[in-house]
């Protein structure tokens, strides 16, 4: 391991992750009041948050290629690229959103209806994404300032913002969902104007943030066609395959709620949980993983290519810790964690067993997500792609194996799907690594 590349790392890590965590508890908090109210609404709510979150993966997807792109254009010094791409991104991004909104106002019940059984589940669900959805039109375009401030390693201001959405969040939510101080008692559609409200004040404090900057990222100029089309072109490429991996990713774990459904309302609702809980843990990685995709980007842009394996090493390192570290407060206040989200006996008695899976699923994830990132970050976007296609189908063919072969259908097994998608998405991650950086490292130096 290198101390610089680990404090390098640090540094612009953890301001990624603590913002992501405080964006993260958005849903925890969301899932956690509402099991107050039913355990249909918040059923309800968690599988209309990951319809949402299907389309927010689309719009960080092309986020990714962007902040690719500005790292790239920061590390080979080329800083007038920088506003004109970050122009590029978020007029892209907006545009996407509006798409978003009227295709679920046009088709977003009757693809409910295809996907889910209960009726009364889809109903519901369908009145909470009536109101998520809307906060899209500002929650997609923030991912354009993200792309922007950790592309040029500034990613202060992101834990500051995200961490003072999430406290708003929880204020909305204990005013909207419950009706206290005077406010409409409105259940679950208040968890989402809650949360909506929230982003909308977050997007604020970004345009904030970029107006009283000085410094060339943030002017924007009127630049003409000419100079726009290669990097319009240069964008393209990238972010077109990162586009479509997170989607596949998404909808591939938005597959696997869908096919636990089918075993039972018992194990939806605690995967529904499970996902509340495994989401702030998710945050170690992908902090360290963002942060590891800026600077490989800078790297490669430097023409530093001989330094991305030892960064990697060392962000690996880091994100195994790390991880570790935090996810060992799964065994320590498990059942603690697990009564914020029920105080069902049923569904309580299963926490012992899914909490090691979720604790192997997060170290998995943190370490093989980085090493994924690294590949992503030197502008292999397609190579990545085909990384993801075949981690997918290693997970969904695993999950339709444990569903049809275990019975009774075992939520600990199933959930091991996590692993197996992760351990496939790092294998061919360190492969096609192996294979980029051999020209500047020995092979015998690219080893864990």
């Amino acid at each position: 391991m290198e101390l610089k590349y680990l404090v390098r790392v640090s540094k612009l890590a953890f301001p990624i992750f603590a913002g992501l965590l405080s964006n993260t508890l958005v849903g925890v908090a969301d899932t956690a009041f509402l099991g107050q109210i039913g355990a249909l609404e918040q059923s309800a709510a968690g599988y209309g948050s990951l319809f949402y979150l299907v389309a927010f993966i689309v719009a960080y997807g092309f986020s990714i290629g962007l902040q690719i792109q500005i790292a790239q254009a920061f590390g080979a010094k080329r800083l007038d690229d920088i506003p004109h791409f970050f122009l590029l991104g978020i007029v892209g991004i907006f545009s996407f959103s509006i798409v978003f909104c009227g295709l679920v106002f046009w088709i977003g019940k009757p693809a409910l209806q295809l996907m889910l059984f209960n009726a009364d589940l889809v109903n519901h669900t369908n009145d909470f994404l009536s109101v998520r959805v809307w906060g899209s039109l500002w929650h997609f375009p923030m991912m354009a300032f993200y792309a922007l401030l950790v592309g040029t390693e500034n990613s202060k201001p992101i834990g500051f913002i995200y961490f003072g959405a999430a406290a708003l969040n929880v204020l909305f939510d204990y005013l909207l969902i419950f009706g206290n101080f005077g406010f409409p008692a409105l259940g679950m559609q208040g968890a989402a104007l809650a949360t909506i409200l929230a982003e909308f004040l977050g997007f604020l404090a970004f345009i904030g943030v970029a107006f009283r900057q000085r410094s060339t990222f943030f002017r924007l100029t009127r630049p003409h066609w000419l100079h726009l089309k290669p990097l319009i072109q240069k964008l393209t490429a990238t972010s077109t395959p990162l586009i479509l991996q997170n989607l596949i990713s998404m909808a591939s774990w938005f597959a696997f709620f869908t096919l636990i459904e089918k075993t039972g309302i018992q194990n939806f609702q605690w995967s529904v949980i499970l996902r509340s809980v495994y989401g702030p843990y998710m945050m170690v990685g992908l902090g360290i993983g963002a942060a590891t995709n800026s600077l490989t980007g800078q790297l490669w842009g430097e023409k530093k290519q001989a330094e991305i394996w030892p960064l990697l090493k060392s962000a690996a390192f880091l994100a195994f810790f790390s991880s570790s570290l935090i996810g060992s407060t799964l065994f320590l206040f498990g059942d603690s964690i697990a009564r914020l989200f029920s105080q069902d006996p049923a569904l309580l008695a299963l926490a012992p067993t899914t909490f090691p899976v979720l604790f192997l699923g997060l170290v998995l994830f943190s370490v093989c997500h980085t090493f994924f990132n690294g590949l992503s970050g030197m502008g292999k976007t397609k190579q990545a792609l085909l990384v993801e296609l075949g981690a997918v189908a290693v997970y969904l063919g695993y999950t339709v194996a444990a569903i049809t072969y275990i019975v009774p259908h075992r939520i600990d097994l199933i959930w091991l799907a996590e692993g197996a998608y992760m351990l496939a998405l790092g294998a061919g991650s360190l492969w096609l690594l192996s294979i980029w950086l051999k020209p500047y490292v020995p092979t015998k130096q690219i080893s864990i």
